[in-house]
């Protein structure tokens, strides 16, 4: 029974840390980053802190997976990316406002 548990940790670890997920919400904050993925039917929430250590917990909280911090850099990237990608909408919602502004 025990192999079998981590049988399964390390199938999700693994689909986790290759971001075979589906992102639900990302939530920044100044000591933590949160975002609530979507694996395969199950939801698990990440929290990452600054020090790059993460802790993965299952919705219904019957599975902690700890994730090595050698493994984090793929879900770094995705964090980075969607950072970019909102700022690069809050940019050219900005500069449409302000064209808007300027022709009226």
């Amino acid at each position: 029974m025990k192999n079998r548990i981590l049988e399964v940790q390390n199938y999700f670890i693994n689909k986790i840390t290759a971001c075979e997920f589906t992102v639900k919400e990302i939530i920044a904050g100044s000591d933590w980053t949160r975002i609530k993925v979507d694996v395969e039917g199950y939801s698990f929430n990440l929290s990452i802190n600054p020090a790059l250590t993460l802790i993965c917990v299952h919705d219904d909280s019957f599975m902690v997976l700890e994730i090595p911090n050698d493994r984090l850099s793929n879900i770094l990237q995705l964090i980075k990316s969607k950072e970019q990608e909102a700022k690069k909408q809050k940019i050219e919602k900005l500069k449409a406002e302000l064209e808007k502004l300027q022709t009226a």
